[in-house]
């Protein structure tokens, strides 16, 4: 079974939109693949993650994939309504590639928290200077934040989590731990 993780952000909303495909292991050239396009919702460009990891892997595998986007697992597992046309050509298009290339495709949803591929995604829109870079620990007044965003982060540098990130995306993250902490993460 292939995992992976998808995200989709748009700034402006609609605006510059960017998506991701994280997946477990290589698929193709890499583990990860990035879209982007101008004018889209947030839910248009979750729908595009979801549509950019069908498109990358092979035909009659097992997927599962985890998405922060209620809307997402709503329309595509749960038979919700979908009110507009633009949402509903590309629900449309995602059913076509699974049907296309029997894909066992399990989505689910998980909170976002726990989505790696949306810090992931932060972190290459910073890297190419679209984002502001910015500690994500950091309430922006220079205290750490506390509660479930700091837990989590430790939870991730500690446990199974960081199963589905790279090696330099735990490399970033355990030099941020180190900063924060003034030691290396147990494992």
């Amino acid at each position: 079974m292939i995992k992976a993780q998808i995200d989709g952000k748009s700034l402006g909303n609609p605006g510059q939109a960017y998506w991701i495909a994280l997946f477990d292991r290589k698929i193709g050239e890499s583990n990860r693949y990035y879209g982007e396009a101008d004018n889209l919702t947030n839910n248009e460009a979750e729908y595009n993650g979801l549509i950019l990891a069908l498109e990358k892997v092979p035909e009659n595998c097992e997927l599962e994939i985890e998405t922060d986007s209620k809307l997402l697992v709503g329309q595509m597992v749960q038979n919700w309504r979908i009110n507009y046309q633009h949402l509903y050509e590309l629900n449309q298009r995602a059913n076509d590639l699974i049907r296309s290339k029997r894909i066992k495709l399990n989505l689910k949803w998980i909170p976002r928290e726990k989505n790696i591929s949306d810090l992931v995604l932060n972190r290459h829109l910073q890297k190419v200077g679209i984002l502001e870079t910015k500690c994500p620990l950091c309430d922006g007044k220079g205290y750490f934040r506390q509660g479930e965003w700091l837990r989590d982060f430790k939870r991730f540098l500690f446990k199974k989590e960081r199963h589905i990130a790279s090696s330099e995306d735990y490399k970033d993250l355990e030099g941020i731990f180190v900063k924060i902490f003034g030691r290396q993460p147990k494992r």
